[in-house]
């Protein structure tokens, strides 16, 4: 039996969504380049080819909103715009070329958030979604 010290296994499954009779000549597994340090509860999103590792943390109620990115061309990481409000044990997927990362934790299991963040990777920035905050008038009766 072979220890790996330093390696991450990586299962990507492409296309599994948009073809899943081909799913299997998709999957590929491999090993990639570890991050700078640990890194717990946060969300993957794959986008245009790219993997983004974003928020998490590492012991006690101590959050972290980094956000790397990997390129599986380089087999190498880079940093990112990080996560407006720190988090870990969010909710992340795509829509439209976006991640969208919803609710979270604040540290605390008690201090569960609501935010919605999205990050857009054509831009490198997150704004977040307009809701009734945002409408310009209202009706009354």
């Amino acid at each position: 039996m072979r220890t790996l010290k330093g390696a991450l296994i990586l299962v990507l499954v492409a296309g599994l969504l948009a073809a899943p009779a081909r799913a299997a000549e998709t999957l590929k597994i491999g090993f990639i380049t570890t991050l700078s340090g640990p890194q717990g509860g946060g969300v993957l999103a794959s986008v245009g080819g790219m993997l983004h590792a974003i928020g998490g943390r590492v012991t006690g109620d101590d959050v972290f909103g980094t956000h790397n990115v990997y390129n599986p061309a380089t087999n190498s990481w880079s940093e990112a715009a990080p996560l407006p409000t720190p988090r870990d044990h969010a909710a992340a997927f795509v829509v439209d070329g976006k991640i969208h990362v919803i609710g979270g934790r604040l540290g605390a299991t008690e201090a569960n958030v609501g935010l919605h963040d999205i990050f857009d990777p054509a831009t490198g920035r997150w704004t977040r979604p307009c809701w009734r905050h945002c409408w310009g008038s209202r009706v009354s009766g």
